[in-house]
């Protein structure tokens, strides 16, 4: 005996949904009426699109003008790196009055050397961040074609496409390369200016040939893994707007709208129907990404080691006193460092570490490289907080009376949002001043010396500065993650599959609230016009009978 499902026999049950093994999601089962759901700009997404009747075309706008403006950012960092190995080279040329691969800058005064290096660092962070943009776009792609884009925000060189591992631009290899080379980067700054002093002044700058052509290499060789991501993968969508992400994947199929969800936010996955009543307030980001506590707790251990740090650093060169009565320090408490800044020193002339230039000069790029990897994985972290937060506000705006736009640019959304701002400005300051904590300088090599030994400085003092900052930092990131929503509007951060639920209607600029009165339950929803707020008596579910 044989019994019917959905119209056909036991033989040939047409099985509708089947489970995901991630975020217990349900996904269409392919067959041979699957029809690909169409989105354009400007009209509905709703479900008599995926009708049959519906016409198969490319219609998605992917942003390509935000993809002109990510890859004019990537063009810049490579005429810059190009120019940087350049002037390198330059450098390298044995010229007269000048040692091979170093040019000595005369000046006067403190402060010369740390805006310098300010600057520089600050250059750095917005070609990382140019490069770093078109590389997750690309990563995004790969993982959305994996079926394991989650959130439309993800840490980019944590998070890696399974699909050829060892060679895709986007797998676990290049991304490892990928977060040595920005490490890579932010170390090389610290090393490419020799301060040199005496009688208690900085009187010249040495600029080192060899940091500035590794640090340009560096930068280049980012944005070749980045180009080689984009030309590996047909980009999903340029725009970083969740909305676009979420529409560009219902465009190809890889996730649908489920009906009946219309008041489950990201911490009720599924896609049953799931009656439920408006809250008054919302999870906070800390609950809805779990990856957020990692974040979080991290950023805490940094603040922690940066005092540790700063300890040791202090019992070091107190004990170093002790041995060389000689050494004069005036306890200063200046923000940046002189030669009479408490300071533990490595090198030439001192007794610790390697006494010639060339091993002198290789620990101090590997010392770096350790500290400076641990400074920049928790700075790189703190952006999962600060995108999924940016992306819950654009969220969010669809109950104000403006009505939230999906489309965005790179700029606008940098730019546009404070956190982001924020946090561009907080990766400068935050690697400036670790290269004031540790200083590649050349001083006399002893008391009366006319012989200069090049030395690395670890500054106490700086230290704790650096650590009072991180704390600042991460006190305000914690903030930021345990915050939770005011309003009936659940909270999504961004997760592709609670948007696609939450959305019903799609329009270039959305409102979301109360849509239809039903018994026993109502429904909510988006609109191309203001609607009334939800009913917080009401149980919601979606349009028509359950």
């Amino acid at each position: 005996m044989s019994s019917k499902v959905n119209g056909n026999t036991e033989g040939d049950v047409d099985i509708t949904y089947l489970l995901c093994s991630d975020d217990d999601q349900l996904t269409p089962a392919s067959d041979s009426t699957a029809v690909e759901p169409l989105y354009t700009h400007g009209s509905k997404l709703s479900l008599e699109d995926f009708s049959t009747d519906s016409p198969i075309s490319d219609p998605y706008d992917r942003s390509e003008a935000s993809g002109k403006i990510a890859l004019a950012g990537v063009a810049i960092t490579i005429l810059l790196s190009l120019a940087g190995l350049g002037g390198g080279i330059y450098i390298a040329v044995p010229k007269p009055n000048n040692p091979p691969g170093v040019v000595t800058v005369a000046m006067n005064g403190t402060v010369g050397p740390e805006v310098l290096s300010l600057v520089l660092a600050a250059v750095i962070v917005i070609c990382v961040e140019a490069v770093g943009y078109v590389h997750s776009v690309t990563l995004r792609t790969a993982l959305a074609s994996e079926s394991r884009l989650r959130f439309n925000t993800n840490l980019r060189l944590l998070t890696a496409s399974r699909q050829h591992p060892w060679t895709n631009p986007n797998g676990t290899l290049f991304n490892a390369l990928m977060g040595i080379l920005v490490t890579i980067s932010y170390a090389s700054v610290a090393v490419i200016f020799l301060h040199y002093t005496m009688d208690g002044k900085w009187i010249a700058i040495n600029v080192f040939a060899v940091p500035v052509i590794i640090l340009s290499l560096s930068m280049l060789f980012q944005a070749v893994i980045a180009l080689a991501g984009l030309r590996a993968t047909r980009v999903l969508t340029w725009s970083p707007s969740s909305f676009d992400t979420t529409a560009a994947m219902l465009h190809q199929a890889h996730i649908t709208h489920y009906p009946k969800r219309c008041m489950c936010g990201v911490l009720q996955p599924g896609c049953l129907f799931n009656p439920q009543a408006p809250a008054q307030r919302q999870p906070s980001a800390w609950r809805a990404h779990r990856s957020v506590r990692k974040v979080v707790i991290t950023l805490w251990v940094l603040v922690l080691a940066c005092l540790v740090w700063g300890g040791v650093t202090y019992h070091l060169q107190s004990a170093y006193a002790v041995e060389h009565p000689e050494t004069q320090y005036s306890e200063s408490l200046a923000f940046f460092p002189n030669p009479q800044s408490r300071a533990y020193v490595f090198g030439p002339g001192t007794g610790v570490g390697p006494q010639t230039l060339e091993p002198m000069w290789a620990l101090s790029l590997l010392t770096l490289m350790v500290v400076q990897s641990v400074l920049a994985v928790g700075l790189h972290c703190s952006e999962l907080i600060v995108n999924i937060i940016r992306d819950e506000q654009l969220w969010r705006r669809a109950t104000k009376p403006q009505g939230t736009k999906p489309m965005t640019n790179p700029l606008t959304g940098t730019l546009g949002n404070w956190l982001n701002v924020f946090l561009l400005v907080a990766k400068s300051l935050l690697h400036w001043m670790f290269g004031l904590t540790l200083t590649f300088q050349s001083a006399p090599c002893g008391v009366g010396s006319t012989e200069t030994c090049p030395r690395l400085s670890m500054y106490t003092v700086q230290i704790w500065y650096l650590a009072i900052a991180l704390f600042v930092f991460a006190l305000g990131m914690t903030i930021v993650a345990l915050r939770r929503p005011h309003g009936p509007q659940p909270a999504a951060y961004g997760h592709i599959q609670t948007l696609a639920n939450l959305v019903d209607e799609w329009y270039p600029t959305m409102w979301w609230g109360h849509k239809e009165d039903g018994a026993p339950y109502c429904h909510a929803g988006t609109s191309d016009h203001p609607l009334p707020p939800v009913k917080m008596n009401r149980i919601y579910a979606g349009p028509g009978d359950s």
